[in-house]
């Protein structure tokens, strides 16, 4: 019987691996730092910290044994909040014509650097959601 309720959660323990698995390869890409003289820095330097912040918080919640649903939806709130914070900074750097004087080569970075970002907080909105459908006790039998 115990191997029965194991084997029904297999897709979910399966699908938490895919995303840690995707997170330390979207991780792996930030490895170009964003020049401390770049325009990025200097228009948009608080949201990418504010950015960074988040992520952090919400992947230590996720890994911590005090993590419940409540946690996740707090950090993954706060996550979706400093992006939208970075999306209107960008927009706001392109309204005022700041990334035409951006370089090429600083402009591929910062492009990386937020597909990464992107990439690890869509891995914690799928850890979450995952860990989220789990039933709070692990010996529950019932799903």
């Amino acid at each position: 019987m115990e191997s029965l309720h194991f084997r029904r959660r297999l897709e979910t323990y399966f699908g938490l691996t895919v995303c840690l698995g995707r997170t330390a390869c979207a991780i792996a890409t930030l490895r170009e730092v964003i020049p401390a003289d770049s325009l990025y820095r200097l228009h948009a330097g608080e949201a990418f910290d504010t950015l960074h912040a988040a992520l952090a918080a919400a992947l230590d919640d996720l890994s911590s044994t005090a993590s419940s649903c409540a946690s996740r939806v707090a950090a993954r709130a706060a996550v979706s909040a400093a992006f939208d914070q970075l999306e209107a900074k960008v927009y706001e750097m392109r309204a005022r014509n700041v990334i035409a004087d951006i370089p090429v080569d600083q402009a591929l970075v910062v492009g990386l650097h937020l597909s990464g970002l992107d990439d690890i907080r869509a891995q914690i909105e799928k850890a979450g959601e995952l860990l989220d459908s789990m039933p709070e006790d692990p010996m529950q039998r019932e799903f």
